[in-house]
């Protein structure tokens, strides 16, 4: 059996407050696993993310989408201290700076600025402790109340994620997965975090559920103030939860911007095929989402040039110029600082609307 080890060389840092409100700052950020005892070199290393660099501003919601194995959730993980950061800055806005990496003060305070909300709420909850505890036991780590006032204080949390304060003597079995995931959001919110990452929060939900862990989630970023980062491969929920959109391919960012413009126009022959394949409300339709996207073993042979070229729609319909500079040119993503502007990871992108495939 292949055991994963960690490969760590990045730092999680401070930052004080600036005038662009920046809150969540990434930075060529890179999440590596390496093989355990098999990993006699550096090249070893499993990729799973490659260099990302990403800003998110106060109570901005913004979606990190792509196929299974894109590298999303590592990256998730990654700000949270789940997974190893390989190289890389992940930087949080929070008076004084200092290296969150230990096992101190400052990782506390990170882990009090950014919570996770798992995509399982069932196998994130412990089966042995009540829901009292769960969500009372972020308050004991890090010291927010006295144990005489937490049981008080776990009423308030559950009242304010849509469960009686009564549930607060119930196990993880004796709910439903709705329940469930309220809980998650609860223990959450118990430590008052800035940031919230968001993995596939719905994804193990009945539809009629998921509407009102949307809607749930949507209220509590207009009462407390909060910053998500969703995590999803379900773009049809994108435009109910966030305002911006990340699109990632094997380990990077390929196209970011304005939900509604990256799916109504996207510039990326990836997201094209994305969106194809995606049922949003009030898009074509593309005839045969076979034609855009072909298997993922596709890639494994692109080891210069645009990662993307070997499963491209577009990349046939090149001259040979134009495609000599897929071959031998690595689309870079043109950075910005402050907030997610509209850009993509392609040398064409002026083409790809004109030569999509047909649509009805």
């Amino acid at each position: 059996m292949l055991r994963l080890g960690t490969v760590s060389g990045g730092s999680r840092t401070f930052h004080t407050a600036r005038d662009d409100g920046v809150l969540l700052e990434l930075s060529d950020v890179v999440v590596s696993y390496s093989r355990g005892a098999l990993a006699l070199r550096q090249h070893d290393a499993l990729p799973a993310v490659g260099g990302v660099s990403l800003s998110v501003r106060v109570r901005q919601s913004v979606g990190l989408v792509g196929e299974s194995g894109s590298g999303k959730t590592s990256l998730g993980r990654s700000i949270m201290r789940l997974a190893p950061l390989t190289s890389g800055r992940i930087s949080v806005a929070e008076p004084g700076t200092g290296d969150a990496d230990g096992s101190g003060r400052v990782a506390r305070r990170l882990a009090r600025s950014v919570q996770i909300i798992f995509q399982d709420p069932y196998s994130s909850l412990d089966p042995r402790h009540s829901v009292e505890r769960i969500v009372s036991d972020a308050m004991r780590v890090h010291r927010l109340a006295p144990r005489a006032e937490r049981p008080a204080r776990t009423a308030d949390l559950l009242e304010r994620v849509g469960l009686p304060a009564a549930f607060a003597k119930r196990y993880p079995h004796e709910l439903s997965g709705g329940q469930r995931q309220r809980v998650c959001i609860a223990r959450a919110l118990a430590v008052q975090p800035k940031v919230i990452i968001c993995d596939e929060p719905t994804s193990a939900l009945d539809v009629s559920i998921q509407a009102q862990v949307i809607e749930l989630l949507q209220d509590l970023q207009e009462s407390e103030d909060l910053t998500f980062l969703f995590i999803t491969h379900d773009l049809a929920l994108l435009p109910q939860l966030v305002s911006s959109v990340a699109v990632m391919y094997l380990g990077r960012l390929v196209e970011v911007g304005p939900t509604r413009e990256v799916l109504d126009n996207p510039r990326h022959p990836y997201t094209v095929s994305l969106v194809s394949a995606a049922p949003v409300l009030g898009q074509r339709r593309v005839r045969s989402t076979s034609r855009l996207l072909k298997p993922d073993d596709a890639a494994d042979g692109a080891t210069e040039g645009c990662s993307f070229r070997p499963r491209c729609w577009l990349y046939p319909t090149l001259d040979a110029e134009q495609a000599r500079r897929c071959e031998e040119e690595s689309p870079d993503l043109p950075q910005t600082r402050v907030e997610i502007g509209r850009r993509a990871a392609c040398h064409f992108e002026d083409l790809v609307e004109a030569r999509q495939p047909s649509t009805i």
